[in-house]
């Protein structure tokens, strides 16, 4: 799993490499767009805390970190840091969902739009070919 911990002002994601314990510091991931399609976490903390993260990181190898996406918390070493998340992005995360499963959510409301159109303008629906 890979974590970006981006700064709130810079716009540069810190991308902490969980699984493979490295640390890198960059605009590779700027903006991080798309992150979540790609099975990245984005917390959004202050530079401050990016930073300092990254430098504990960096300097204690072996040391774990515990991101919890409910509390929106990371713990690393003896210090917790708060961050914050697109708030439907943190739903798809907890919930397991993509933009599929997002949009099964509105079957019905989908249903009832397309019958009260087919009512409303009959002329638009395609002709079934025979």
């Amino acid at each position: 799993m890979f974590i970006l911990v981006s700064g709130m002002y810079h716009n540069r994601c810190y991308n902490l490499g969980i699984s493979e314990r490295k640390c890198t510091e960059g605009p590779a991931f700027s903006g991080c767009r798309g992150a979540i399609q790609n099975g990245l976490l984005t917390a959004i903390v202050t530079d401050e805390e990016a930073a300092e993260i990254m430098e504990v990181l960096q300097q204690t190898q072996e040391l774990s970190i515990t991101v919890d996406l409910e509390e929106q918390t990371i713990l690393c070493g003896n210090r917790t840091y708060k961050f914050s998340i697109d708030p439907v992005r943190r739903m798809r995360l907890l919930n397991g969902r993509d933009d599929i499963a997002l949009t099964e959510n509105y079957r019905d409301r989908i249903s009832k739009l397309k019958a009260s159109d087919q009512k409303a303008r009959p002329w638009a629906i395609p002709k079934a070919e025979t």
